[in-house]
């Protein structure tokens, strides 16, 4: 099973205009324990009290690690219903942290660190 599934339940957020507009309505259905779901640990700018954090963070990683700028930018614009300005910022600063990876920018190693100081502000 891959990191999109385990934490989506789906294979990520798509490739294409079609896919992202299936996907960003879609239920949330992660095998995760509850215990990894919610917004506790995020830097406070991401935030926003609705308990989805890491869904959002999962797929716009996996997004930029499978350089899926188009439907990841698709899915930022489906507007106030989806998306508030926290889950827009987690988004961004998730997919950069994808590209990076995708890049070679940034080594499997040290994702750990950069996940608590982006992300987690630690």
């Amino acid at each position: 099973m891959g990191f999109s599934q385990i934490f989506l339940g789906n294979h990520g957020i798509g490739n294409s205009y079609e896919s992202a507009r299936e996907f960003s309505p879609a239920p949330i259905s992660p095998t995760v324990s509850i215990q990894f779901l919610g917004d506790k640990g995020f830097r406070k700018e991401f935030q926003d009290g609705e308990g989805d954090q890491r869904h959002h963070f999962a797929a716009f990683l996996s997004a930029g690690i499978n350089d899926q700028y188009l439907a990841a930018s698709l899915h930022q614009l489906s507007g106030d219903k989806f998306f508030n300005n926290a889950d827009i910022l987690l988004g961004n600063a998730a997919y950069a942290i994808g590209q990076d990876l995708m890049k070679g920018r940034q080594s499997l190693h040290g994702i750990g660190q950069r996940i608590l100081k982006d992300i987690c502000g630690e």
